[in-house]
C-alpha cells in the first residue's frame, strides 16, 4: 500500500489503525501499519492559468 501526506504531519507509528474509506463512502476497510519506509515526491499540477509544484511525503508498505 502506498500513502500520501503533508510533510508538515506525523509519520503513522507502527500499530496504529487507519480506516481507509472509498470516495463514494460505500465501501471501508481498517488497516494496522506494520511496517513503514518513506520519502518525499514533487507533482506538478495545472490550475488552468500555470503550473504549480507541491511535495508530499509518500508512505510505502
Amino acid at each position: 500500500m502506498v500513502g500520501y501526506q503533508r510533510e508538515e504531519l506525523a509519520i503513522p507509528e507502527i500499530g496504529e489503525v487507519y480506516k481507509v474509506t472509498t470516495p463514494d463512502g460505500l465501501t471501508s476497510q481498517f488497516i494496522r501499519i506494520t511496517a513503514i519506509d518513506h520519502s518525499s515526491a514533487t507533482f506538478t499540477y495545472h490550475n488552468g492559468s500555470q503550473y504549480v509544484d507541491f511535495t508530499r511525503r509518500k508512505q510505502h508498505k
